[in-house]
């Protein structure tokens, strides 16, 4: 008889799951899918920061001639070697080396590098949050008792 009873105990426990594991489990798939999309952003992200760096890296070569060829760095060296001359003439020195200075260079190299950097911050921000979604992961039981 007591067979019997511990039989379909098991029974009724085996037919109903308990109440937490089916928000358990939708709350297991929400996370999953949130991970699976961040996947996908790091993954554009990763090609965006590549993409940028190997173009700007073209660019600074191809630009980097027209530094060298501009009086830029003969006035700039100049302020090292003769230091006592160029700041007791500084405003017409700063002017100088303004007026030789490849703008067009600068305000591109500029470009470049400001968004590396900003590229750069959200690969990081966007793997932060991988990480954090991870870690609820491993972290959670999902409403079950420990």
């Amino acid at each position: 008889m007591e067979n019997e009873k511990t039989s379909v105990i098991k029974d009724e426990t085996e037919e109903n799951p308990p109440k937490w594991l089916f928000f358990g489990i939708l709350k297991r798939i929400d996370l999953e899918k949130q991970i699976r999309r961040i996947k996908k952003v790091l993954t554009i992200l990763f090609f965006g920061v590549s993409g940028v760096s190997v173009t700007a890296a073209v660019i600074l070569v191809i630009a980097g001639g027209s530094v060298v060829r501009s009086e830029f760095g003969r006035l700039l060296s100049l302020l090292f070697t003769d230091t006592k001359l160029m700041l007791l003439n500084w405003s017409n020195y700063a002017l100088a080396l303004l007026e030789s200075m490849p703008g067009l260079t600068v305000i591109v190299s500029l470009f470049a590098i400001v968004l590396i950097l900003g590229l750069a911050v959200l690969f990081l921000n966007v793997i932060e949050k991988w990480l954090s979604l991870r870690k609820k992961i491993r972290d959670s039981n999902y409403g079950g008792k420990n």
